[in-house]
């Protein structure tokens, strides 16, 4: 930024993210000529000063590289503090933010309401996000702002990647099978054989 009789301001490396306004507290100073303020950020790892929400963010390589269960990228939600998933046997949508009840969750995707009428459970969607198509995400845990919250329990932001005029696409197999585990030291110690696994998707 740029004004005659004041110093040159310059402000670098500055990563916006989804769902989080990006704030530059910019002071012009009267200066000689010649003078200027350059800002480098180091990283973008910033205290949040205009909302006091709880949130994080999923970039693009915690999507790809973090194990997933069913290639469904917002399975990463109960990484977040706050978050209790219920036991397999358990009614409901198994999701818990600061004890909300299960179906208080609110998704987004590039802006749009993208929730299932009955049960808006995060991880199943009406929309089958994957790692290919989601950019990043994030998930509101606490304290949501008026333009983002919209329940008391998770508030996720979808940001889907951009498309090219390149041809490309991806394949893909995950196995996972009981020969491949080993067996768990409680069943071990009772002699219970190990549970049989198979889960196969292409």
């Amino acid at each position: 930024m740029t004004q005659s009789g004041f110093q040159t301001f310059t402000s670098l490396h500055n990563v916006l993210t989804v769902g989080t306004p990006l704030v530059i507290d910019i002071n012009l100073k009267v200066a000689a000529v010649g003078q200027s303020v350059q800002v480098v950020e180091a990283t973008y790892q910033r205290i949040e000063t205009s909302n006091a929400t709880v949130s994080d963010v999923m970039d693009t390589k915690q999507v790809q590289d973090l194990p997933l269960n069913g290639r469904n990228p917002l399975t990463l939600l109960t990484l977040e503090p706050g978050v209790v998933q219920r036991t397999t046997n358990g009614a409901g949508s198994d999701t818990h933010v600061f004890g909300s009840r299960d179906r208080s969750h609110n998704v987004t995707i590039d802006g749009i309401d993208a929730n299932e009428s009955t049960v808006p459970n995060p991880q199943s969607n009406i929309q089958r996000l994957n790692p290919d198509n989601v950019q990043e995400f994030r998930t509101i845990t606490l304290g949501a702002t008026a333009e983002e919250g919209r329940n008391s329990g998770a508030n996720v932001m979808v940001a889907t990647r951009s498309g090219t005029n390149v041809f490309h696409g991806s394949a893909f197999y995950f196995n996972r099978n009981t020969d491949y585990n080993a067996n768990e030291w409680f069943n071990n110690s009772i002699g219970q054989p190990r549970p049989d696994l198979k889960l196969n998707q292409y």
